[in-house]
């Protein structure tokens, strides 16, 4: 005779435990008392409710092929928890001409035994919606308690199973408040960092690499500074109050970051526009988007008013917007002339008035700060190389891998010397860009104006994120709204000390 046990737990943390070994050990020796000689055992470690279970599976498969004479499982609730389910397997398996016998429980072949059998799955499927009633009531009495309600360890912390409460990891806790240095303090990206952690042989949460996702869940968590949320929180529960890894100050700087990091990052675009995230439409009040049109391997970008289409308000609102799109690389040019000039203007009149020196030093002290990060930039990129060098001459690299690795950090490498040169020499300068150093009043103008000639695209975009608060795009011209206190120009008034308009057309 051949037999099949099924065992099933509901979960796997009672597939480690005895719970499996007692009903092997139990169906097994019902199994020998009925004569089988040839006994394959299956096991899930599923919920009884669910009728998919892979062990369960693959008992109805061997069923239906043929080849067995009987399945014994411990109890009727192993096969399943549900009355339906329970009736369909037990005629499925007496369809195929295959005996059923459970340890815990004898029954006939005969209407009284079918009867005393949907009893006892009744009875199991009542206990089972007892079980999650208890189960959800508890919950909700220790969520009401401040407490958690089942497990959770986040990054930094540690499940005290005991107390129901999160413990500081002292080996992950130092990493969680680099990382919102880092952010906060630092300037560097969540990609960055992740990198920097990399680098630094930091072990990864899940998995064998920090990815820049994480890193950002984990800047807006406020579990790290004492106080975990919960997507469902009643004003009648207690808060889930957290030993703080990061002070509250920090945390806070950490989220002024992410807010106004949120509206200009975004996701990569495919073609520059230097003004994404800052335009405003002065119609509607709708932030544009750069919008690309291709043809012939050319490119054509526009920033557009999402209200301008009707599809994007719905139905029964308000009329589209007038807005005509408008071409980027002509509407960028103009704005960063007109930034240009009002920080040329901004030196020049700083120059007049002598360079304050708390301004000064607080620049000083801005270059120091950026040119000891560029060298410890330039430090870890050098390190890299010399661990690649070794790992290829060790023979733990392929010739290609080599050469992939070492095109990428050779231009990491040069990326972080020419901003450790540039900072290097900004520092070496004398006096402010009015001061003594720059020539007197109208150099450090000239100066300027020089430099921000030769800037970049990735370094325009910089300053322009830093200088200009918001673009309101009207039809013919846009107003660019700044902290800088400098004078009209096109048909804009006059500017105004703390925050100014300036006015630039936005068409030809």
């Amino acid at each position: 005779m051949r037999a099949l046990l099924y065992l099933r737990v509901s979960t796997p943390g009672q597939a480690e435990g005895f719970s499996l070994a007692a009903q092997r050990e139990a169906c097994e020796r019902r199994a020998r008392e009925l004569g089988a000689e040839d006994i394959l055992c299956l096991e899930d470690a599923y919920t009884g409710l669910e009728l998919d279970r892979p062990a369960l599976a693959r008992l109805r498969e061997h069923v239906a092929r043929g080849g067995l004479d009987l399945v014994v499982a411990y109890d009727p609730d192993r096969l399943s928890r549900d009355l339906g389910d329970l009736l369909a397997l037990t005629r499925e398996i007496e369809a195929a001409g295959v005996r059923l016998e459970f340890v815990n429980f004898g029954w006939e072949r005969t209407p009284q035994g079918m009867l005393f059998l949907q009893m006892r799955g009744a009875i199991a499927q009542f206990e089972h919606a007892l079980i999650r009633e208890r189960t959800r009531r508890g919950k909700l009495k220790k969520a009401a308690m401040g407490k958690l309600r089942t497990f959770a360890q986040p990054y930094g912390y540690t499940f005290d199973p005991k107390t129901d409460e999160l413990r500081v990891n002292p080996l992950e806790a130092p990493v969680v408040r680099r990382i919102f240095q880092w952010y906060a303090d630092d300037g560097m990206s969540p990609r960055a960092i992740a990198r920097r952690l990399a680098e630094d042989g930091v072990p990864a949460p899940r998995g064998r690499a920090w990815h820049p996702s994480s890193v950002y869940r984990m800047l807006g968590s406020e579990t790290y500074a004492g106080r975990l949320r919960r997507r469902d929180e009643r004003p009648d529960w207690q808060p889930v109050l957290t030993p703080a890894i990061v002070d509250r100050a920090l945390w806070e700087r950490a989220q002024a970051v992410r807010r106004a990091g949120r509206r200009l990052r975004g996701r990569a675009p495919r073609h520059p526009y230097l003004l994404r995230g800052l335009l405003r439409c002065g119609l509607c009040g709708r932030r544009l988007y750069g919008s690309a049109r291709c043809r012939g391997g050319r490119a054509w970008t526009y920033y557009v008013c999402p209200g301008r289409y009707p599809r994007a308000w719905g139905p029964g609102t308000r009329r589209p917007c007038e807005l005509r799109p408008l071409p980027s690389p002509l509407l960028d040019a103009r704005v960063w002339a007109a930034v240009a000039r009002a920080l040329r203007e901004a030196a020049r009149a700083a120059g007049a008035a002598g360079w304050p020196a708390d301004l000064e030093a607080a620049r000083l002290a801005w270059l120091r700060e950026e040119l000891a990060a560029a060298e410890d930039a330039l430090a870890r990129a050098r390190k890299a190389m010399e661990r690649l060098h070794r790992s290829y001459l060790a023979g733990r690299l392929e010739e290609a891998e080599y050469v992939g690795f070492l095109r990428e950090l050779a231009d990491r490498e040069a990326r972080a010397r020419t901003r450790a040169e540039r900072l290097r020499s900004a520092a070496a300068g004398a006096g402010g860009p009015g001061g003594a150093g720059a020539g007197g009043e109208g150099a450090g103008a000239a100066g300027l104006g020089r430099c921000l000639d030769e800037l970049p695209w990735e370094g325009r975009r910089e300053v322009v994120r830093a200088v200009v608060l918001e673009v309101r795009v009207l039809p013919g011209r846009a107003e660019v709204v700044t902290p800088l206190a400098v004078a009209a120009v096109g048909r804009a008034g006059t500017g105004v000390a703390g925050r100014a308009s300036r006015s630039v057309p936005s068409r030809t």
